[in-house]
């Protein structure tokens, strides 16, 4: 049900005239989601300077939205420096943030390092926790991938193996 939500919005910021495409913004603003944010991104694109600067809008919203709750979970980690679940929070709260497909690939690499290391402080005051073990070997292996793409596409030849022998020794440890 939510997939042809998205895909009546996408039809509409593709195809649909200046008024509808304000509304479907307009509701693509208040849910993020990582399809909410492609089809924004989209809009971006679209011939209209209006329709392009309300969907730049949209996502400054979503992104000081996002913004503000990692700053909670920060706040939250902080004040609660021996608590397994707030540092899970804040794991959280960083993967989510890159899997949400605001930022560029050495954000991405920055914020998946914070959230490893929230996972690994949380599974060290508290070891069993599955939920939080999965989540630390998704962002382990985005991590291995944002190094890769960033390696490939603005690195020096020089730097990959050093670079990408210890991101997959990483991998491997996990």
């Amino acid at each position: 049900r939510r997939t042809m939500a998205f895909t009546s919005l996408g039809e509409i910021v593709e195809l649909g005239d200046p008024r509808m495409k304000r509304r479907a913004i307009e509701r693509l603003s208040k849910r993020p989601s990582p399809d909410a944010v492609r089809l924004l991104q989209r809009a971006l694109r679209d011939p209209h300077a209006d329709i392009q600067i309300l969907a730049a809008s949209a996502l400054s919203r979503i992104e000081g939205r996002v913004t503000e709750e990692t700053r909670k979970a920060e706040r939250i980690s902080a004040h609660s420096p021996d608590s397994a679940s707030a540092k899970a929070l804040l794991g959280n709260q960083y993967f989510d943030y890159v899997y949400l497909g605001l930022l560029d690939p050495e954000s991405r690499v920055f914020y998946l390092r914070r959230a490893i290391r929230a996972f690994r402080e949380s599974l060290t005051l508290s070891p069993d926790q599955p939920e939080v073990l999965v989540r630390l070997g998704r962002a382990l292996f985005a991590t291995l991938v944002g190094v890769l793409v960033i390696i490939f596409t603005v690195s020096s030849i020089t730097i990959i193996p050093g670079v990408y022998w210890s991101v997959a020794g990483l991998g491997v440890a996990y």
